[in-house]
């Protein structure tokens, strides 16, 4: 978490650390980063925070298809944001509000998520009783 504001209670979620494999829209990891990242916003929005921020490159898509993906609404582009890498780099803001998150977006993705990860458990699941 960053850029944390306990007084109007709202925070910036830092995704950088996650490996670029839990993006890619063909990965079964990609289910396993949605479901954490559900989580996490599921305990900020059960905490009364009120806003939680996406803030990515704009060229990555993966990011930003993840953080549409979480029901986060893009609320504008900032250019020349930050250097990185020595380059200028335009970042994408999203966000997501609390009356986003208990009016829809939780039921929908909690239905849209309860296939894909039930198979992937069943997976690991099946995986487990292989012998080494």
């Amino acid at each position: 978490l960053l850029d944390h504001r306990p007084r109007p209670l709202g925070v910036r979620l830092r995704i950088d650390w996650l490996h670029p494999a839990y993006f890619d829209r063909h990965s079964n990891k990609r289910t396993l980063a949605l479901v954490a990242l559900f989580a996490a916003l599921a305990q900020l929005f059960d905490a009364h925070y009120r806003r939680v921020e996406w803030l990515c490159d704009v060229d990555d898509t993966q990011r930003r298809s993840l953080a549409t993906a979480l029901g986060f609404h893009l609320e504008g582009i900032l250019r020349k944001h930050i250097v990185f890498q020595d380059r200028s780099r335009d970042s994408a803001l999203y966000s997501i509000l609390n009356s986003d998150w208990f009016t829809n977006t939780s039921h929908t993705l909690r239905h849209r998520l309860r296939s894909p990860l039930l198979a992937f458990l069943d997976k690991d699941d099946d995986d487990d009783d292989k012998p080494p």
